[in-house]
Formats: structure tokens, C-alpha cells, sequence
């Protein structure tokens, strides 16, 4: 771990010297390596704590960034088993990647330049250095309420998981509700198949899929596919809103 973070140091400070920024990904717990999860994670704590020092000698954007993929991929994987790697267990999916990416892109794209570590897509860990620019305060007459989280969304394309604070529907009765809240009317039907995302979902000009809202009864995770979302809603909703019997869970 030692010699893997020294050589790693020795191309960041010649990048940072340079002038330029440096964002990190952080490791991923892959199932086919497991015996190296415990160095990965002495490695990552290094790069954290190298990355906040750094912040703290400069008055500039912190020259090291870190995207901290190991704990949420963590997670994910241990609710969703098999979801974020090909069968080499090794490799990322189609899904390990386009959260890897879309977390790249958020590190890639912040203008204030004030955030350290980043996870799950939002700033874990800002610098609190002098110099840094700070944004304009806007005044209001009061607090402004909290909106209520809606009860039902449709998730990020080619993910066959939630966002934070929501699950699968279900049933097929509480999907053709849930469709109604995402403005969706175009119901194809049911099906029973590893090949697409479990429960609920909706296509939009996917290929192999018409373009609507699906449910599928398969046993299981099912797969994520490229374009394909699902549908998704607040815990409880589904068994506090939908009536019926027994036959439709």
C-alpha cells in the first residue's frame, strides 16, 4: 500500500506542478478480489487524508480531489449482489459505469472548486480555506419550507436501482398507479425475464423494448439495460395507497 500510494504521490505533484488539478476515483470492491479489499481500503484513507492536507496548504481549488467510490459501490453491492460488475465479477456493468461516470462528470464540472471528496454525486468534504471566493448571501423574509419528496420517480437510465430514499414497486396494480405520477399512460404489459430490470420500468426509444411503462415479475434483480429506468416510489407508499387482494403482490 506504502509503495502503491508513494508512486501514485510522485504523479500528482508533477501534474499539480504543472499547474493543473487532480480528481481521483477512488477503488471498488470488486467480488473477484476480495482478498486486497482491506488494502484498498488503507489505500483510499491515505489518498483522503493526502487530499485534505493538500486543500490546506493552498489558497486555491484543492489540487487533489477525491471521488469516494469504495463505500457506496459497497453498499450497492451488498443490497444489490452481482449489479455493478460483469460475470468476472471484476469489470464493471453497464450500470457500475454509468455511476462512475456520472460521478466523474459532477467532480469534473464543480466552478467553485471548494469541494475535496465526493460521494454518491455530492460533496462530502468542502475545503474551508481562506481566499476562496464566496458566493453572494441572498436574503428572505423567512425559512423557506422543505418541499415534500414526491411520492413516486423515475430513476437514472441504464440503473437498475432506486435513487436514495426509494425502492421498487412491488406489483403490477402499483405500478399502473405509479405511471400515472410520472405522467406516463403508454402500459405494455407484463413479462417474467432476467434480461431486463425487475418490477417496474419505462422505455423511451430503448432497443428491444416498445416504448412504455413494463413490469417485470422475475424473481431477482433482473438486468439493467442501456436507456431503460425505473420506476420507483417512497417506502410504504405502495402498501398505504394501492388496495386490492392478495393476488396482485
Amino acid at each position: 500500500v506504502d509503495r502503491t500510494f508513494q508512486g501514485f504521490m510522485n504523479v500528482v505533484t508533477k501534474i499539480v506542478k504543472k499547474g493543473a488539478r487532480v480528481v481521483y476515483m477512488g477503488t471498488k470492491p470488486e467480488p473477484a478480489m476480495k482478498r486486497l479489499h482491506s488494502k484498498y481500503e488503507k489505500y483510499d484513507a491515505k489518498i483522503r487524508a493526502k487530499a485534505i492536507e493538500m486543500a490546506a496548504a493552498v489558497d486555491t481549488p484543492p489540487p487533489l480531489v477525491m471521488v469516494d467510490v469504495y463505500p457506496v459501490f459497497d453498499v450497492i453491492e451488498q443490497d444489490d449482489p452481482g449489479a455493478l460488475y460483469q460475470d468476472d465479477e471484476l469489470h464493471l456493468s453497464e450500470y457500475g459505469y454509468a455511476l462512475w461516470t456520472k460521478w466523474a462528470k459532477t467532480a469534473l464540472a464543480d466552478d467553485f472548486g471548494s469541494c475535496i471528496r465526493w460521494e454518491e454525486n455530492s460533496c462530502a468534504e468542502e475545503s474551508n480555506r481562506e481566499g476562496l471566493p464566496t458566493p453572494t448571501p441572498t436574503t428572505s423574509p423567512g425559512p423557506t419550507p422543505t418541499p415534500e419528496p414526491p411520492s413516486v420517480v423515475i430513476g437514472d437510465a441504464s440503473v437498475n436501482v432506486c435513487p436514495t430514499g426509494y425502492e421498487k414497486i412491488q406489483s403490477e396494480q402499483g405500478c399502473k398507479e405509479a405511471m400515472k405520477l410520472v405522467g406516463k399512460s403508454d402500459w405494455e404489459g407484463s413479462e417474467d425475464t432476467n434480461d431486463w430490470p425487475s418490477k417496474c420500468y419505462f422505455c423511451d426509444n430503448v432497443p428491444g423494448c416498445l416504448d412504455g411503462v413494463w413490469f417485470n415479475k422475475v424473481e431477482g434483480t433482473g438486468t439493467a439495460k442501456s436507456g431503460a429506468q425505473p420506476i420507483c416510489a417512497l417506502p410504504m407508499w405502495e402498501e398505504n395507497t394501492i388496495c386490492g387482494d392478495d393476488t396482485d403482490w
